[in-house]
């Protein structure tokens, strides 16, 4: 008998409360290691037990996961009477308590009738009503309960919603919490020497289009520099068994050779191999016979092989499921595994997020795409991938300079969508009323974004200034007045009345011929473009020095990791 931890009998307990108090279907979110399987098997068995004659189907769409799925049931309740309903598994038996089956295989059964079906992967279920799933689904009426460690769909947002098949999420536990309480490994995500160039690939359906990918990516130059990386890491970091995901069965091969001519014995997994032969390479890795196993998507669900100490991911993609499954085959904990290193030559955990820290996933749980990508940075000292405002590196204690007012330059960040910062080439100051008439200063910088080659652009900023203005105004221009001011060493008291009132007007104009900002930091506030804070030339050359000790010491590290150093 296995014992459930807190968070997974506080799951089933919530499940079994939704399902008798509501009619709708819910979702448990389990991450991965947080074990699904041990939920489904739990909430199959007392499902049983509380109501005899129940007829359950549990449904995915690999045959590993039925096996999986299958055998934990077995471990926690022997008892049962249960069937496989596969092609695949060369069974197709619905007439057990519990059938395990493949969507695939069920669907063109008319006959059966389950009371409850229990999904799992149920992200693959079509948010509108087409696919195998909702044909099937639909034609049974029946409670639904859904499993996943990834609740949302590629170009269809979350998978709770007005259209979808589920109506309730059921959390478990996030997976900074787990590996926090030493349930799953943690991972250290390294910047490579190269970054595998995506433009101009087109994209269908929301993800790159898989010709063009390969294509761009899988050139002998790439694997070939991409590979020499990943045989020094296994000396340098003492890798043992590392997976790789890549973007066509081709480029799995490919990388496969390359390996195996420096000596590195790698074997190659793909859906079109044969059972034989798949349990074949799959046991040459697990074994410790080949130190690598490249795939390309073969690996990315139902294979949990603890020993994982090295992902690596050479195939960019834009869906987060799948970023969060091939990376959560490293989470995993085992003997001697203190962390899992993470190899993302796809700019994948850039795109996405940290694993814990997921920015592509939607704020709003009904609707669209995720909104925003996390400022990174790198650290100059291991490589380590951490977030901008990191002050200590976690793997290595490199101590980061701290920059003035938070400065950060967030470099080819052109379109705005972060902080921003620009090089103030030129400025001008003119009065003028609103659309509401009042007086209020405009201030146009022309400017050069810092790393780029775009030419000069034109930022604008409205301080109001008017005495029937609202106090948020004045105080609004009051600050960045104040703020030019320090940079110009000019004193706001000398603009001050007798009164106590501002005189804006002598206070702007001296601002504009004493002279103008170095620098100024944007950073896209809707379809506006807000200006958050500006800097002295002092303040430029010092913010530069660092930045360039800093890129020193990186590329200096880059060297010695792809062996251009002794």
């Amino acid at each position: 008998m296995i014992t459930l931890r807190d968070y997974q009998k506080k799951a089933v307990d919530e499940v079994f409360n939704y399902i008798c108090n509501n009619k709708g279907n819910p979702v448990v979110i389990a991450p991965t290691g947080s074990g699904k399987s041990i939920l489904i098997a739990e909430i199959i068995r007392k499902s049983l037990k509380w109501w005899p004659g129940t007829r359950i189907l549990m449904l995915t769409h690999q045959k590993e996961l039925i096996e999986q799925d299958m055998d934990k049931l077995k471990n926690i309740a022997p008892e049962l009477d249960m069937g496989i309903y596969s092609a695949s598994l060369k069974s197709k038996d619905a007439s057990h308590d519990v059938t395990f089956a493949s969507i695939q295989s069920i669907c063109k059964n008319k006959e059966d009738r389950f009371n409850v079906v229990l999904v799992d992967e149920c992200h693959l279920i079509n948010n509108n009503e087409s696919g195998n799933y909702r044909s099937y689904l639909g034609m049974l009426n029946c409670r639904v309960i859904g499993f996943t460690a990834t609740p949302y769909r590629l170009g269809q947002g979350m998978i709770v919603g007005e259209d979808t098949i589920f109506d309730h999420y059921i959390e478990t536990i996030s997976i900074l919490e787990m590996q926090k309480k030493g349930y799953l490994s943690r991972l250290s995500s390294k910047t490579t020497s190269i970054t595998l160039d995506v433009a101009g690939v087109s994209k269908l359906n929301g993800e790159f289009k898989q010709g063009e990918l390969d294509k761009k990516v899988n050139t002998l130059d790439n694997n070939e520099a991409i590979v020499n990386e990943l045989a020094n890491y296994i000396t340098m970091q003492g890798v043992k068994h590392m997976i790789v995901f890549c973007t066509s069965v081709e480029h799995a091969y490919s990388i496969k050779s390359l390996m195996n001519q420096k000596e590195i014995p790698t074997v190659c997994v793909e859906g079109a191999m044969d059972k034989a032969t798949r349990e074949k390479a799959i046991e040459e890795f697990t074994s410790g016979k080949a130190l690598c196993a490249t795939n390309v998507n073969v690996l990315s669900i139902g294979f949990d092989y603890p020993d994982i100490d090295c992902v690596v991911m050479l195939r960019p993609t834009l869906s987060t499921a799948l970023y969060v499954q091939q990376t959560g085959r490293g989470l995993r904990i085992a003997p001697n595994k203190d962390r899992c290193l993470l190899l993302d030559f796809a700019g994948n955990v850039r795109r996405h997020g940290p694993i814990g820290m997921l920015s592509s996933i939607p704020k709003d749980k009904t609707k669209g795409e995720g909104t925003g990508i996390p400022p990174m940075k790198t650290c100059p000292e291991c490589l380590e991938l951490l977030l901008a405002s990191t002050r200590v590196c976690p793997t290595c204690g490199h101590e980061f300079p701290v920059h003035s007012k938070e400065f950060r330059l967030f470099l080819g960040d052109v379109n705005g969508d972060e902080e921003t910062a620009h090089i103030v080439t030129a400025w001008t100051w003119i009065q003028k009323l609103s659309k509401k008439g009042q007086l209020m200063w405009v201030v146009t910088y022309s400017t050069q974004i810092i790393s780029s080659d775009d030419g000069e652009s034109l930022v604008k900023e409205y301080l109001v200034i008017d005495e029937n203005a609202s106090l948020f105004a004045r105080n609004k221009a009051y600050m960045r007045m104040r703020e030019l001011s320090s940079i110009l060493d000019l004193n706001p008291s000398d603009f001050t009345r007798e009164d106590k009132t501002i005189d804006f007007i002598e206070w702007g104009k001296r601002i504009a011929i004493q002279g103008k900002p170095a620098a100024i930091v944007t950073v896209k506030d809707g379809d506006f473009t807000r200006i958050v804070s500006t800097f002295s030339n002092e303040e430029i050359e010092r913010e530069m020095k660092l930045v360039a000790e800093e890129n020193m010491l990186l590329e200096d590290t880059m060297k010695k990791m792809t062996g251009e150093l002794a």
